[in-house]
């Protein structure tokens, strides 16, 4: 399992818990709740909002199409931000345990080129590409 595979399936497991518990204390019958029970409160005002400005947003962009576009537009909003927060917390990047160091090319063309570096030579004094005006004459 590579780290990305891993930052992937973390995003997805938090994605789904905070969705159960913003929405966890909406009555189940909506015709017999009070007002007091369906007025939003903590983190269902958080994702609401969040959920809104994108709404809104995409309802700017598609019209009248919006409840094509923003199931999927919101979707994948909620992945990639989330996953890219992820990639800000310390350790997240360099979850190697997790899999075999690669005995790839990476390793071997830095260390080649570290290894057979030289010195540069200075500067050529080809004149080929130079016209028969522009070269130097002696004096």
């Amino acid at each position: 399992m590579t780290s990305t595979i891993f930052c992937a399936w973390g995003a997805m497991l938090l994605l789904i818990l905070l969705s159960w518990l913003a929405t966890r204390r909406i009555p189940r019958n909506l015709e017999t709740a009070s007002t007091m029970d369906l007025a939003p409160r903590g983190l269902q005002n958080i994702m609401e909002l969040v959920i809104e400005i994108v709404h809104d947003l995409v309802q700017d962009i598609a019209g009248s199409r919006v409840t094509q576009f923003f199931p999927i537009v919101m979707t994948i909003f909620l992945f990639v931000l989330v996953s890219n927060w992820f990639d800000l917390l310390p350790g997240f990047g360099s979850i190697g345990l997790l899999t075999r160091p690669e005995s790839g090319t990476t390793g071997f063309l830095a260390n080649g080129a570290i290894l057979t570096a030289q010195p540069a030579a200075g500067p050529t004094r080809d004149t080929s590409l130079l016209d028969s005006s522009a070269r130097r004459r002696p004096i």
